[in-house]
């Protein structure tokens, strides 16, 4: 989840952006080794909080279907705490949430008004590219 976070052009170019004033470091060269620190250090993270991290795998009704993008998993707890979002297939995504209290794994379906609500956020995080397995899902996402 780590690296499939860090390995995006999105998060380079912020990360890049800001590393960038530090005083004589080169950010451009240093990025991938930084983004290996980075993308190991969430993994260590989710590893060390295993007994307080809830899994949800939701799923989609029927009618409605989840997008990716060039970002494809996106943090919806921004910086206060890390619960990740990652769509696997057009019916069904992963919430992984950390500061719970006990480790759990749970199955639940989520209305459209959800899966809106999270493209809507992907589409956000996207920087380029955004993909769906429908056109009608794309459109009504740039609707």
């Amino acid at each position: 989840m780590g690296l499939q976070f860090m390995r995006t052009p999105a998060v380079a170019s912020k990360a890049i952006l800001e590393l960038r004033e530090v005083p004589g470091f080169d950010p451009d060269a240093a990025w991938g080794l930084i983004r290996t620190i980075f993308a190991t250090n969430i993994g260590k993270s989710i590893f060390i909080e295993r007994k307080h991290t809830k899994l949800s795998f939701v799923e989609a009704e029927s009618w409605a279907e989840f997008v990716t993008g060039d970002q494809p998993v996106i943090n919806l707890g921004k910086t206060e705490r890390l619960q990740l979002l990652y769509p696997l297939c057009p019916t069904r995504a992963l919430l992984l949430s950390i500061d719970q209290p006990s480790a759990s794994v749970e199955s639940r379906k989520i209305t459209s008004d959800d899966v809106r609500r999270y493209n809507a956020l992907m589409r956000g995080a996207a920087m380029q590219h955004v993909y769906a397995a429908s056109e009608a899902t794309l459109i009504q996402l740039f609707a």
